[in-house]
């Protein structure tokens, strides 16, 4: 079990983003990208970088990824910090003037298709955007709610928290430059709905999604946020699903939901603009429209399919800007990790230490398997964390000491093994340590 540690268009080949980033320039030398990793490890680096991996690991060195890992942390809090600034300003900038003009200067966001989103309104039915943790992802509200659409988001307690005033005292500047500060406070009252934001634990958040639906508003939903009453963690509603050649369970609720109202569905996405950052450029995908007459097999099939296309919609911009996947900070709560393969055998150890021994005498040298583990630090020490299984190994001290030696060396030999142990009997115990590291997987072999 895991520690919980706390363009306009693409390229014909969604990997020429990612392969790009070899040839950019070298941001990082080894002691900064160290610190980097340092101040950044209780702020979900090792989460990001084992997500990374999970996808990037065939692709990129191990060394760019870290370093995509700390520019997608970086990125978070810029994000976050210039949302806020912006949304905390924004109330005072609308309260005097409510000219469309004027308003649509103060959005962050270019490429909408408002004739679209007002034709799939036109339906009646509601409308539900869905998007991912990327890019410019907070803007979407904003921008629609200055394009005088009445939007509602799910989120989990720390944003609602966090985002319920300055969210609430832009909407009530917005309809109080219209004259109806009445309406907005009796619908208030009654829904919820004009406070945009509804806490996806209260047991009655699903209610006020479906109300602001028959309101014929837009609920944007944050899709990879993977939560509920039973949080990010709970097993209820999942469908499973393929995404960056990955199973992972996710979340279903979304799909259900537009099956149940008839509610079309706008995969969105808010990418940043190469030139300024606080600014940006949404991507939208084809609708996904519920059929009208469905039995329960055609209505699971639409909630799977949906799922999948959803998610198939973030793959090639995830690979092509990994540094804007603010997601793969925690994507492994979505993974079906693989199974371990089973090297079990009664002389295993035995055989393994001797053959250990022969092949460090013919020149072998041992290194970490850093394509398919990742050492972190948690509270309680270090953990060595399974890129495919999701399973964590903490060792004892010395064997530790092994490991932190092979990192610093760049590989262990047996010149290594002869300068630290020349009693035979502590030979064959760190021998039979590095094996059982083998099996593991945790140290590869270079003859």
């Amino acid at each position: 079990m895991m520690p919980r540690l706390e363009q306009e268009h693409l390229s014909s080949n969604t990997t020429a983003g990612v392969m790009g980033l070899l040839a950019s320039e070298n941001l990082f030398d080894n002691e900064t990208l160290d610190r980097d990793i340092s101040d950044l490890k209780e702020h979900g680096y090792y989460y990001c970088y084992l997500n990374l991996l999970s996808v990037l690991g065939d692709k990129l060195p191990v060394r760019k990824i870290k370093q995509i890992a700390v520019q997608c942390i970086k990125n978070t809090f810029r994000h976050e910090q210039a949302f806020n600034t912006y949304l905390a300003q924004l109330p005072e900038k609308v309260d005097s003037n409510d000219e469309a003009s004027y308003r649509n200067q103060l959005a962050k966001l270019n490429g909408w298709d408002f004739n679209l989103l007002d034709s799939l309104l036109a339906r009646k039915k509601g409308l539900i955007i869905c998007t991912h943790h990327f890019g410019l992802y907070r803007n979407i509200a904003t921008d629609l709610m200055l394009r005088n659409y009445k939007v509602l988001s799910p989120v989990d307690r720390a944003a609602y928290n966090e985002l319920a005033n300055p969210l609430t005292a832009l909407n009530y500047k917005l309809f109080a430059n219209n004259g109806n500060v009445n309406q907005w406070q009796e619908n208030d009252q009654a829904t919820g709905s004009f406070t945009n934001v509804v806490c996806v634990s209260d047991k009655d958040f699903s209610l006020k999604l479906f109300r602001a639906l028959e309101k014929n508003e837009i609920i944007i939903v944050f899709i990879d946020g993977n939560s509920g009453w039973d949080g990010p963690w709970g097993n209820k509603s999942r469908v499973a699903i393929d995404f960056l050649n990955l199973s992972i369970a996710v979340k279903n609720g979304v799909a259900r939901i537009a099956a149940a109202m008839g509610t079309p569905i706008l995969p969105v996405l808010a990418l940043e603009d190469s030139q300024q950052s606080d600014s940006g450029k949404i991507i939208l995908g084809n609708p996904i429209i519920p059929p009208i007459k469905r039995n329960r097999a055609e209505k699971e099939a639409f909630t799977h399919n949906t799922m999948q296309s959803l998610y198939k919609f973030l793959e090639p911009y995830a690979l092509q800007y990994p540094q804007l996947w603010e997601g793969s900070r925690f994507s492994h709560r979505w993974r079906i990790p693989l199974e371990q393969s089973s090297q079990d055998n009664p002389n295993f150890l035995i055989n393994g230490t001797a053959e250990m021994k022969k092949m460090l005498t013919d020149g072998a040298v041992l290194k970490i398997n850093e394509r398919e583990f990742v050492n972190a630090e948690t509270a309680t020490g270090m953990v060595w964390i399974s890129v495919k299984t999701l399973k964590s190994y903490k060792h004892s001290e010395w064997v530790n000491c092994i490991l932190h030696s092979i990192r610093q060396h760049n590989g262990l030999t047996q010149a290594w093994l002869d300068q630290h142990s020349n009693d035979p009997v502590g030979q064959e115990k760190i021998l039979s340590a590095l094996v059982s590291l083998k099996a593991l997987g945790i140290i590869t072999i270079e003859q």
